[in-house]
């Protein structure tokens, strides 16, 4: 058996295996960098969320605190109207647009002369 050189090293099926496991790594490289910028951006949708429960859950309680503290030291009928509706009017102008149902219609060109349908 012969000493071989640099260069007659990687010929033949060593070459190949070796490019075969270059282009698996590269793969591998490009399907855990699509994988990991998935997992980052639902990360920054959940923390979002969770800043917007936060947000909710804090206007809620001040809400609620004030109207407790409205109610409870008044015994006009007016008071309690003002306090009770209120925040039923804000709560329903921002859930309205929630519960109505809007649809967008496409058109389509068809045909020689461009008609739409």
């Amino acid at each position: 058996m012969t000493p071989t050189t640099g260069s007659e090293a990687l010929t033949g099926p060593v070459a190949v295996a070796l490019a075969v496991l270059g282009v698996l790594a590269l793969l591998g490289v490009a399907t855990v960098r699509r994988g990991c910028r998935r997992t980052v951006g639902r990360a920054r949708v959940a923390a979002r969320t969770g800043k917007v429960l936060a947000r909710v859950a804090t206007t809620a309680t001040a809400i609620t605190l004030t109207q407790w503290a409205l109610l409870t030291t008044s015994d006009s009928h007016w008071m309690w109207a003002l306090t009770l509706g209120l925040p039923a009017v804000v709560a329903g102008s921002a859930v309205h647009p929630l519960l109505t149902v809007t649809t967008t219609t496409h058109t389509r060109l068809t045909g020689r002369g461009r008609t739409r349908r």
